[in-house]
């Protein structure tokens, strides 16, 4: 009997915390890489899979594409609901997605792909070339 109702708090717990999980919509205007996945521009809507928010699935509204991966808390805060890409070039990373004032943004592990560009980028500059120009890229999400 009292796992039984162990078990019923944990589900709970869980179901309640799931509840409160980070849902945003964007559209977003270009091609972009999430971890090893190469998202479509378009409409995407992302949440949190996890109750304690560390692991993000980003899924297109109009087709089946979609990514997940894991996140840390990003420092700083956001007045306005946005998703941070990384520029290099003309290749887009999600980095970062922020959902509002009361709540903590998100920042997504870097792919390996990403890692490889600033290393490639590092030692273009050590030897005095033209490095791909990094900008930070942000879209404004709408809260659901």
């Amino acid at each position: 009997m009292f796992m039984l109702v162990v078990a019923l708090a944990f589900v709970t717990a869980v179901t309640s915390a799931n509840g409160q999980s980070t849902k945003a919509r964007a559209s977003v205007p270009f091609d972009f890489i999430v971890g090893s996945e190469t998202l479509p521009s378009g409409a995407y809507s992302v949440q949190s899979i996890t109750s304690g928010g560390d692991v993000l699935r980003i899924q297109s509204s109009t087709s089946n594409d979609s990514a997940a991966r894991l996140t840390m808390p990003a420092e700083g805060k956001s007045e306005q609901a946005k998703l941070v890409f990384h520029r290099y070039g003309q290749r887009y990373f999600l980095a970062e997605v922020w959902c509002g004032a009361d709540a903590a943004g998100r920042k997504l592990m870097k792919s390996q792909q990403e890692r490889a560009i600033e290393k490639e980028n590092a030692q273009i500059a050590r030897h005095g070339g033209p490095a791909a120009t990094y900008e930070r890229v942000e879209v404004l999400a709408a809260l659901r």
